[in-house]
């Protein structure tokens, strides 16, 4: 879930994804520009002020087994 706690609209932020493992070591990492996760509509104007967003990417992983995830939003 991505909020937006301001009382204003602002610009939809990236989002990085990295995959751990037990270690808390990164494994692979993935940023996903707003075109990526946003749903599909909202992107033509900024995230509203107060909206809180649900976000679901689907991906697979061959070869690698995290354990763990971090995620930071982010404005590059």
């Amino acid at each position: 879930t991505v909020r937006n706690r301001a009382d204003y609209p602002q610009a939809w932020p990236h989002l990085e994804l990295t995959l751990t493992d037990a270690g808390d070591t990164p494994v692979i990492r993935r940023v996903l520009t707003p075109a990526e996760w946003v749903p599909s509509g909202e992107l033509k104007a900024n995230m509203p002020a107060r909206a809180t967003i649900p976000v679901r990417v689907a991906f697979s992983l061959e070869g690698a087994l995290p354990t763990g995830y971090r995620v930071y939003v982010f404005y590059p």
